[in-house]
């Protein structure tokens, strides 16, 4: 009995060494890999071969396509997403909470999370409460401005993919902005990263790499730049849009966090109004 034991024992200590043997390999890899992209990153035109834009793609020829796992009981979503394929050329007229055209976004459409209870399954996932919050007001931003103040303004939108698809940051442990805005004017384009979410759990600022990672975005523009000779004047930027109000993100940061001190750090909050626009920040108008 005691041997059956031990081997029992044995057989389950080396199957948690093999565990965590493998785990150390993928972050070893994958760190060395983030690091190499990050000496090596150039400048270059986002193709339609981008993996950005082909997500779920089946074969050379196919773009790139949502995958919707729908439960059986939930036979009227079915109906719901079949319409919105037959209808693709009128989903401008037709859209609503299950997904968001908006015509400067790089493909089409941005598809919205349903509730928990519906147990939908989206690949790439669907925007979150936060995420289609940010583009519902990009899109009302660029419709009621664009022959005004964004009138002189190339204006292009992307939805960022993670698990190495999408553009990425810190080799230690990897963080993918939610969105790439790519700001043109003239003979200059800035290139934003934009990070909506949560910030209640967040750590303090100095401690935090995606608040911090503004900071670090001018002098990677100049090394990207000398590696790119010939690509004109390009800006790299970065914000998180708080979705925790600012009355309880301050409590927890400290009270002499004002909301020009987060603007400074490049925290802003989802609010637009007459005496404060976070998008007005992000895009540099107004």
């Amino acid at each position: 009995q005691f041997s059956k034991l031990g081997n029992i024992a044995y057989i389950y200590n080396t199957k948690v060494i093999i565990n965590i043997l493998r785990r150390y390999a993928d972050a070893f890899y994958r760190h060395h890999k983030r690091t190499w992209e990050a000496n090596n990153m150039i400048y270059k035109e986002l193709t339609a071969e981008d993996e950005n834009l082909r997500f779920n793609a089946r074969s050379d020829d196919e773009s790139g396509s949502y995958m919707v796992k729908i439960p059986h009981v939930k036979k009227e979503l079915v109906g719901e997403i079949q319409q919105l394929m037959d209808d693709c050329n009128e989903m401008n007229d037709r859209q609503g909470k299950l997904y968001i055209y908006f015509d400067r976004h790089l493909y089409q459409p941005l598809l919205v999370n349903r509730n928990a209870s519906d147990k939908v399954s989206i690949s790439p996932p669907g925007l979150n409460e936060s995420e289609h919050r940010f583009v519902l007001d990009l899109k009302t931003l660029w419709e009621s401005e664009k022959d005004n103040l964004l009138t002189d303004i190339d204006l292009f939108l992307l939805r960022n993919q993670s698990r190495g698809k999408g553009i990425g940051f810190f080799a230690s442990s990897g963080f993918y902005p939610d969105f790439i805005i790519w700001v043109k004017k003239g003979e200059c384009q800035r290139i934003v990263f934009v990070e909506p979410h949560g910030m209640i759990h967040s750590l303090a600022y100095q401690y935090d790499q995606k608040a911090q990672l503004h900071e670090r975005l001018p002098e990677l523009a100049r090394e990207i730049a000398r590696r790119s000779p010939g690509v004109g004047h390009v800006e790299l930027d970065s914000y998180v849009v708080s979705a925790t109000p600012y009355d309880q993100l301050h409590r927890s940061y400290g009270n002499g966090w004002t909301r020009d001190m987060f603007t400074q750090k490049h925290i802003l909050f989802l609010e637009r109004d007459e005496g404060y626009d976070y998008l007005e920040h992000i895009l540099q108008i107004g």
